[in-house]
């Protein structure tokens, strides 16, 4: 089975979710427990197996709709509303707007 993503493309072989990195975990063989009370002490986040968290401040966004008219006479404008009636900027022509 080939792995795809969702559009139909090929996915990267190793790709990983943004923001998470996943940590190999320690083998747990006597000499390498031996070897590891000889070193220093390490930050608990490089023994611990599994996934490193981190935290960030959320930002808010704003999502806002933009209509674009165009009147018989050619001339294109946007409106941030759906509007039932318009006056065109150009030739002053009242128009009943269609979606």
């Amino acid at each position: 089975m080939k792995n795809t993503t969702s559009h139909g493309g090929q996915a990267r072989a190793g790709a990983q979710t943004p923001g998470l990195a996943v940590v190999p975990t320690l083998s747990e063989s006597p000499a390498g427990k031996s070897a590891r009370m000889g070193q220093a002490a390490q930050p608990l986040s490089a023994l611990d197996g599994g996934i490193v968290v981190s935290e960030e401040e959320l930002g808010t966004v704003k999502a806002q709709r933009l209509y674009k008219m165009r009147c018989e006479c050619g001339r294109s404008w946007f409106e941030l509303e759906l509007p039932t009636l318009v006056e065109c900027p150009a030739c002053k022509t009242l128009g009943l707007v269609s979606a």
